[in-house]
């Protein structure tokens, strides 16, 4: 059993052991010791105490709680021993060089995508581009005023770039960001750099102030400058009003997807232009006659194949709304993982699901009309008692005309057309159709499809819709009529079978709302209409 103590990282709280936090503490007093003297000696220890709690936060698991010594030996190997820095100029400038031809072979390994703020044009896109490939960023900017000559995109390219890629900010990402070690050397180095150069920057010579301030170059750059900073202030805007409008949208969306889901919401009066179409989740799983079992299956996977996208936008809303500052690690990735595993559940289940259609077939029911008391026979629709049916819509949604009571689906889409007889008599033949697992069940629906007209003399009335058990549910059924008229004889379409006929063939080609109100004749060609004016033909 050891003693452990709890210690405050660059702002992370984490259990060490006693021990190893000795270790830890000599090794932190001795580079202390060791930067001392140097340019900028507080942000280089703040540099190496974050590196070194990042290191850390990688070893910290659910069954890993606490740093032992040898994860501080491990670090402080990858950080680098103070004993091995090098202080004499002579001998730095040797070792520079032999460290530089070493590093150039490992750099790939350390290199990291960030935008560079101090060799930035607009917002450091490019040259973070260029650290990260090993190119001059001049020919990232050619590609970008390239892409912004040719269409505009490079500057949308830029935008999105500039806010998905992070900014170098300590010195331990500009180091990853030029694929550099993160190590204490490195870190002490980077530090006393970016000091001289402020310094030098701010502590010019006269002559040299006098040089820049002729240079048109240094206009052009305070110029595209002043660009980048309004830019910047117009991405950071766009970002939080995009983020709001994810996190906003997003959980409305979700929050109607549970209800919809659920069976509390009308998820498809959306996809209906009827005011009277109200199908929640439920409704449809009845109207399938899915099982109890499938239902809740069905439930849990709608739920989380399209729930978790929509997850992912309010993630994403509340990343550029507080600048990524609280980014759960692997959050997105889990996400993603879960969302492939839910989607091919899905697959799965409704690839079942649609075994029940697979097969098809069709019923047909033939009757002959023997007591036509005329040689025109008046075509016409029984009273609708469960649809409304607006004349002034051209084109119906099927989705209108259902309705499931207690023990029957109801649905009012028959189709009729009409054609040629090849006798002398008035038949009307009745086609039901629907979809099974395999051809026995198929047929089985078909034949308990109930569908009815009525013949008094020479009136024949369709009804206006058919029904199924409920027991049975919904198989993609349809019932077509076809009414055959024999050659000489007529029929006269009254206004109501407008309601049902459908595609009807005619020698004036004229279109099935314009045949209602007027006789047509069979022919040898077909329907002819006698009672037409010649414009209307």
């Amino acid at each position: 059993m050891n003693k452990t103590v709890s210690v405050n990282i660059s702002g992370y709280i984490f259990n060490i052991e006693d021990a190893a936090f000795d270790k830890l503490n000599r090794y932190l007093n001795t580079i202390r010791g060791y930067f001392s003297e140097s340019a900028g000696a507080e942000e280089i220890i703040e540099d190496i105490e974050a590196r070194i709690a990042e290191l850390f936060q990688e070893r910290i698991t659910d069954n890993y709680q606490v740093i032992k010594l040898i994860d501080v030996d491990e670090i402080i190997a990858i950080m680098g021993e103070p004993e091995a820095y090098i202080d004499e100029e002579m001998e730095e400038e040797e070792v520079n060089e032999a460290y530089q031809r070493s590093e150039r072979k490992i750099r790939n390994k350390y290199r990291k995508l960030y935008r560079d703020p101090d060799d930035s044009v607009v917002g450091g896109v490019s040259a973070g581009i260029g650290h990260y490939f090993g190119i001059d960023p001049i020919w990232i900017r050619l590609l970008f005023i390239v892409l912004v000559l040719g269409g505009g995109s490079g500057v949308l390219i830029y935008i999105i770039l500039w806010i998905i890629i992070p900014q170098a900010k300590t010195a331990a990402e500009k180091l990853e960001m030029r694929g550099d070690p993160v190590t204490a050397e490195n870190i002490g180095r980077a530090v006393s750099e970016e000091y001289s150069s402020l310094k030098k920057k701010f502590t010019p010579k006269k002559e040299d102030i006098k040089e820049t301030g002729d240079k048109v170059g240094n206009a052009f750059q305070d110029f595209f400058g002043f660009l980048g900073k309004l830019l910047h202030l117009l991405v950071a805007s766009l970002g939080k009003i995009f983020g709001f409008l994810f996190v906003f949208f997003g959980l409305l969306s979700i929050v109607a997807l549970i209800f919809g889901v659920m069976g509390t919401g009308e998820i498809f009066n959306i996809i209906s232009d009827s005011e009277g179409l109200h199908f929640s989740f439920h409704d449809l799983m009845v109207l399938f006659a899915v099982s109890p079992g499938y239902v809740t299956w069905v439930y849990v996977v709608s739920i989380f194949v399209l729930g978790l996208p929509l997850l992912a936008f309010v993630y994403l809303g509340f990343g550029l709304l507080t600048d990524f500052k609280l980014r759960v690690r692997g959050f997105g990735l889990a996400l993603f993982i879960f969302w492939i595993g839910f989607s091919i559940a899905g697959i799965a289940l409704f690839g079942n699901l649609a075994r029940n259609y697979v097969e098809e077939h069709e019923v047909k029911e033939v009757y002959e009309l023997t007591t036509v008391e005329s040689d025109t026979l008046m075509v016409d629709v029984l009273p609708d008692t469960l649809f409304e049916f607006n004349h002034a819509v051209r084109f119906r949604n099927d989705l209108d005309f259902i309705e499931v009571t207690d023990d029957h689906i109801f649905l009012g889409n028959p189709l009729l057309d009409i054609v040629k007889s090849n006798d002398d008599l008035f038949k009307v033949t009745v086609k039901k159709e629907s979809r099974g697992s395999n051809r026995k069940e198929a047929r089985e629906f078909a034949r308990d499809i109930e569908y009815n007209f009525i013949q008094l003399g020479s009136i024949i009335s369709f009804s206006p819709f058919y029904s199924l058990t409920k027991e049975n549910g919904y198989h993609f059924d349809q019932v077509r009529i076809v009414l055959e008229v024999p050659e000489g004889k007529a029929i006269l379409l009254s206004e109501g079978s407008e309601r049902i006929i459908y595609d009807i063939d005619n020698v004036t080609h004229t279109w099935d709302r314009d045949m209602v109100g007027k006789v047509w004749t069979m022919t040898k060609e077909g329907l002819e209409c006698i009672d037409c004016d010649l414009e209307e033909n």
